[in-house]
């Protein structure tokens, strides 16, 4: 039987050189990652140093910014390619990628156009009365 964590690999969105390992590492971020599980799910991931999310998020508060949110963020102490694949093994074993799944329509209730549009035009009501409410 095969080992299941073998079964989930991380793939790049873009070509991984030597070079490119090295600049990953100097700017603390990597956002060209995917994470394919053994049912065929595919999951974006990105990959943060905590000097860099704290740079990035002292720019974003300095801007007006509260926060800093990325599907499929995660944290490691350096981004570096054997940091990013350690990570994602040790979420696979914690059962993290069983908890984020996509959304399966079938479950949810498409909307038409018509109520597209009416609850686009409740969201402009919502926003423009924002002010009202605080």
């Amino acid at each position: 039987m095969e080992d299941e964590a073998e079964l989930v690999t991380l793939s790049c969105t873009c070509e991984l050189h030597e070079r490119a390992g090295w600049e990953i590492q100097q700017k603390g971020y990597f956002q060209h990652a995917v994470v394919f599980l053994a049912d065929g799910s595919a999951l974006p991931v990105s990959f943060w140093d905590p000097v860099r999310l704290s740079q990035d998020l002292e720019t974003d508060v300095r801007s007006g910014g509260k926060c800093i949110a990325e599907l499929g963020m995660v944290i490691i102490p350096e981004v570096t390619v054997e940091n990013m694949k350690a990570a994602i093994k040790e979420l696979h074993q914690k059962g993290f990628f069983d908890r984020w799944r996509p959304y399966r329509a079938r479950n949810y209730t498409l909307l038409t156009q018509q109520e597209q549009d009416v609850g686009d035009g409740l969201r402009s009501l919502w926003r423009a009365t924002s002010a009202l409410r605080y």
